[in-house]
């Protein structure tokens, strides 16, 4: 069972070693998936566990695949992944669900940059294994609050020129967390606000440099102009944070973005 997560918004950023992103998991070459999932039956009282083998995974956009390889990458072999997982979910009362999930993902034939080089180098294998909670409620008809947090540990297992084992994988926060509230002022008018926070994590495979952790707050308005038309208008960062969300190396570090704000209307059928 592929599961569909970011329920909570904890995984926002994808990373190289990192988990894929609940409702951005990224395709990958070549791998296998074992999933469990529990489901728990208030009425019935009853519990089951379901086990699903997936079949290999192969791109989906095998454009894509061939335009990013280089005369570097062309060389590499294909990256493999194993994924095991247990989830579960929990409606005690109306407009309260509680998500819980536990994994473990290797990985083997990881590709990442070289900080002294620049070039794409194979860094062995990987492990990441971690605990992910979300809870969602609805305290009353016009608000609704969403908060999620995961930990998560990602180092590389196998030994290569490259990277020894033991190394932290880049671009992993141990601690990630969100929370998101919305409160419809009216039935056409709504408004948000939440907060994304990640712990400090390495820039690169050489665990040299750190980037710090950071909290960003965002904010959100929404507006309902006719049956299934409803225009938003979001503010990131509204408070100027200054925080590096990224990294290509060592000396190559991407900033966050300042304070923007960004409109636009959706349609529902």
């Amino acid at each position: 069972m592929a599961r569909d997560r970011r329920g909570p918004a904890v995984r926002q950023f994808q990373a190289i070693g990192e988990r894929p992103a609940p409702c951005e998991r990224r395709l990958q070459p070549t791998g296998r998936a074992l999933v469990a999932a529990l489901r728990v039956d208030p009425e019935a009282a009853r519990q089951s566990v379901t086990l699903h083998q997936l079949q290999p995974i192969l791109s989906a956009a095998i454009g894509d695949q061939f335009s990013g390889l280089t005369s570097t990458t062309a060389d590499l072999k294909p990256e493999r992944f194993d994924n095991y997982e247990l989830g579960a979910k929990w409606a005690p009362i109306d407009g309260l669900l509680a998500t819980a999930a536990i994994y473990r993902l290797d990985r083997t034939n990881t590709r990442a940059i070289d900080p002294l080089t620049q070039q794409t180098v194979l860094t062995g294998a990987q492990r990441s294994k971690g605990l992910e909670l979300g809870l969602e409620r609805s305290i009353s008809d016009r608000w609704q609050v969403s908060a999620g947090y995961s930990w998560q540990k990602a180092e590389i297992t196998k030994t290569t020129a490259s990277a020894p084992a033991g190394r932290d994988v880049p671009l992993v926060p141990k601690h990630s967390f969100s929370l998101w509230n919305r409160y419809d002022v009216s039935d056409t008018i709504g408004l948000g606000l939440g907060v994304i926070a990640r712990s400090k994590s390495y820039a690169s495979i050489s665990n040299n440099v750190k980037l710090p952790g950071y909290a960003r707050v965002d904010a959100a308005a929404y507006y309902k102009l006719m049956l299934g038309i409803e225009a938003q208008i979001n503010v990131e960062n509204i408070f100027g944070a200054d925080y590096f969300p990224t990294a290509h190396s060592d000396n190559n570090i991407a900033p966050g973005g300042p304070r923007a704000i960004k409109a636009q209307l959706r349609f529902g059928f």
